[in-house]
């Protein structure tokens, strides 16, 4: 079977930011190399988490990852992980309310 070629969502850009952020300095931090789950992968989710939370392209970037779920698929993105990307989407997509 081929690969499958990902684009961008076109209307939400990559976030950029004129100062350096922490997952371009430090994308060992960001980025998983092995399934997640022992003690030193949850204390690096949760260091990447804290640099997240001062980057000033956070809410950007979690934009991007909402809307590009499939090129965002792995690792931390706006201090968030792919599990909870997941049910934040599945949040936003719910209704509100029914009307009886």
């Amino acid at each position: 079977m081929p690969a499958r070629t990902l684009f961008a969502v076109p209307h939400v850009p990559f976030p950029r930011s004129s100062t350096p952020t922490a997952c371009h300095a430090r994308p060992d931090l960001f980025i998983p190399d092995r399934e997640m789950g022992s003690q030193e992968d949850l204390d690096r989710i949760h260091r990447a988490k804290s640099m997240c939370s001062t980057c000033p392209v956070i809410e950007d970037c979690l934009k991007w990852a909402l809307v590009n779920p499939d090129l965002a698929a792995e690792g931390i993105w706006a201090a968030t992980t792919p599990r909870e990307r997941t049910r934040l989407v599945k949040l936003i997509r719910r209704p509100v309310c029914t009307s009886r």
